[in-house]
C-alpha cells in the first residue's frame, strides 16, 4: 500500500477536532504516511491526559468549608484514576488531606489502618444515628415521655382529620 492510499484511510478514521486539523493541512504539505503520523501525534500528544499517580492524590486536600462528604467524594474519585495504588498509600493521602478536627483524631485515635476502614467510618458520620425504640443517650423515661406526647397529637390530628374538624394550630 503506498503512502497516498495510507493517508487517505487514515484521514478516513478521524472525527471532530482531529478531522478538522487533518483538513487544515496545506495541500501537498504532507510527503509520506510517516510524516503525517508524526505531525498527527507531535499535535495532540499535548492534549493526551496526565496518568495520575499517587503524588497527584498528595495534593488533594479538603478545603476549608468542605463538608467531609463532598471531600470524600473527591478523594474516592481520584483514587479510582490511579491503577495499582496500595491501600496504605491511598490511607496515607487521605488523612493528610483531612482538615484538623474532630473526625481525623477519631481515626487517629481508633487505630484505623486502612482506606477502606476510613471511608466506612466516613459514610456512617454522613447518615443520621439510627436509634432503636427503647434506647438513647438521654434516658428512657425521658424519651417515652415525648413519644407518648408524639403519639398523641397525632392521634388527636387523626382524629380531627377524620371528624373534618381543621386543626386550630394553622
Amino acid at each position: 500500500m503506498d503512502d497516498a492510499t495510507c493517508c487517505g484511510y487514515f484521514s478516513a478514521t478521524l472525527k471532530g477536532i482531529a478531522q478538522k486539523w487533518f483538513n487544515g493541512l496545506p495541500n501537498g504539505s504532507v510527503a509520506s504516511f510517516f510524516q503525517l503520523a508524526k505531525l498527527f501525534s507531535t499535535h495532540f500528544v499535548a492534549s493526551k491526559k496526565e496518568k495520575k499517580t499517587r503524588i497527584h492524590l498528595a495534593r488533594i486536600r479538603q478545603q476549608r468549608g468542605e463538608d467531609l462528604k463532598g471531600y470524600v467524594h473527591r478523594f474516592n474519585h481520584e483514587v479510582i484514576l490511579i491503577p495499582g495504588l496500595q491501600d496504605g498509600v491511598a490511607y496515607a493521602a487521605f488523612l493528610n488531606g483531612l482538615l484538623t478536627g474532630r473526625f481525623k483524631f477519631s481515626l487517629a485515635d481508633s487505630k484505623v489502618t486502612t482506606l477502606v476502614e476510613a471511608l466506612g467510618r466516613a459514610q456512617a458520620s454522613f447518615r443520621p444515628p439510627k436509634y432503636v425504640l427503647g434506647t438513647s443517650p438521654h434516658g428512657r423515661r425521658a424519651r417515652r415521655g415525648r413519644l407518648k406526647t408524639v403519639i398523641f397529637s397525632l392521634t388527636n390530628v387523626l382524629n380531627k382529620a377524620m371528624r373534618g374538624e381543621e386543626d386550630g394550630s394553622t
